[in-house]
């Protein structure tokens, strides 16, 4: 995937040409085994490392895993190399001389490389989705059966970032308020009534997605920030002027039940109003639980 060459680190993020390409050996391969690996499995991977395979558009896929990759490295050797990214260490510049770079800025020099292989990774999964390599993605019959075809858009709702990890965390979630709380109060109608109609089906989405994000502000695991839900990168902390507080968090939880319920309340009021287009629907009430909100997550 990567050679023993610096230059193909340098074409993807900004390092030292003397950086020693064997010291980021170890990283490319934790990148690779723990980023990229579990999102594209073993069968793709070995695909995209397949000189002689030919696919659609996979330079492209191959250039995103790459450039995710490259990124990562750099981001894990941190802690053990620093920057300004050389054989000797962490430096910066500063009237014309070199010294040691402050931690905020290998910090942020580190997110931003997280960033990166973020979004390079997730497009090159988003065009493995749609290939003909896309039903061998490790979670392609997991994502088939969700409400949500990809992160994208559950993005639409509130940022993921896209991120294809983020939303395999958040899938389950979604299953158990589906399962747990939402079809039972819908039945006798099943999931397959509300998909035939687009107007249900994405009223219902947008339930299912802010119940699930009010389940995930505490999650283990995720973060939210300012600007929307990331992974904990506990290598890198994030910078508290992003991270929102419990107030704020609370805050924010109780917006996403309050939208939840409300799309749920037009869900219902559509239901009743064209029985002729859900013949599941025999003029029973269909009342829903109000779920009660604790920090440990949703209880219904």
């Amino acid at each position: 995937m990567i050679t023993d060459r610096i230059e193909e680190i340098k074409a993807y993020i900004h390092v030292s040409k003397y950086l020693d390409i064997q010291i980021l050996r170890p990283y490319i391969d934790t990148a690779i085994s723990e980023r990229v690996r579990p999102l594209v499995g073993e069968v793709i991977w070995e695909k995209l490392s397949d000189v002689s395979f030919v696919m659609p558009r996979k330079a492209e896929i191959y250039e995103g895993v790459k450039k995710a990759v490259a990124n990562y490295a750099i981001a894990y050797s941190i802690p053990f190399v620093k920057m300004h990214l050389s054989s000797t260490g962490a430096n910066a510049y500063q009237d014309n001389k070199m010294e040691r770079s402050p931690w905020w800025d290998v910090r942020d020099y580190g997110l931003n490389a997280v960033r990166i292989g973020d979004h390079a990774l997730n497009g090159a999964v988003a065009l493995l989705s749609t290939s003909s390599l896309g039903a061998e993605l490790p979670f392609a019959r997991e994502v088939a059966g969700s409400l949500f075809g990809s992160p994208r858009e559950l993005s639409a709702l509130y940022s993921i970032g896209d991120s294809y990890e983020i939303f395999l965390r958040l899938l389950p979630l979604m299953r158990d308020i589906w399962e747990l709380y939402i079809a039972p109060q819908l039945s006798p109608c099943v999931l397959s009534d509300i998909r035939g109609d687009e107007t249900a089906l994405a009223l219902l989405k947008k339930i299912v997605g802010y119940y699930t994000l009010a389940d995930a502000v505490f999650m283990q695991g995720l973060t939210y920030t300012t600007s929307g839900i990331v992974l904990q990168w506990e290598q890198l902390p994030w910078q508290k002027s992003m991270l929102l507080s419990d107030t704020q968090l609370k805050a924010l939880k109780v917006g996403f039940l309050e939208r939840a319920q409300g799309y749920r309340d037009l869900l219902l009021q559509y239901i009743k109003a064209h029985p002729a287009l859900f013949p599941c629907y025999q003029g029973e009430p269909l009342v829903l639980r109000e779920p009660v909100a604790k920090k440990s997550g949703l209880y219904f």
